[in-house]
């Protein structure tokens, strides 16, 4: 899959939202048409998403897959842990198509569950 649907479905509303949190207090007037607007690109966005899923195909659609490398140890909060880098897969490569959704994750040695992300 080329293009990753549901971060965009889901990251629309998001950016909206800091739009208008980031809108001075002279343009407040502004802030529901700025809504609106981000409201009917999430409808697209959703719309695309309804016209993709194919009816009858594989269980798991419209998912996206990312590159993991273990980039060492370290420690976070006191405690061992693993560095843990992923960027996003793309149908033609392993190239990252948004840097957006790459980042990097520290988990613990020996168990499970996020020590800290950015």
């Amino acid at each position: 899959m080329s293009f990753q649907y549901l971060s965009f479905t889901i990251g629309a509303p998001l950016v909206g939202v800091a739009a208008i949190a980031l809108l001075p207090k002279r343009y407040t007037h502004l802030a529901r048409p700025v809504a609106l607007i981000f409201s009917l690109i999430t409808l697209g966005f959703a719309i695309a998403d309804t016209v993709a899923f194919k009816t009858g195909g594989p269980r798991f659609q419209l998912t996206e897959d990312y590159d993991y490398a273990l980039r060492g140890e370290t420690t976070a909060g006191g405690r061992r842990a693993y560095h843990v880098a992923f960027t996003p897969k793309v149908a033609t490569g392993k190239s990252p198509s948004i840097a957006a959704a790459s980042g990097s994750t520290w988990r613990p040695s020996p168990c499970c569950g996020a020590t800290r992300s950015r």
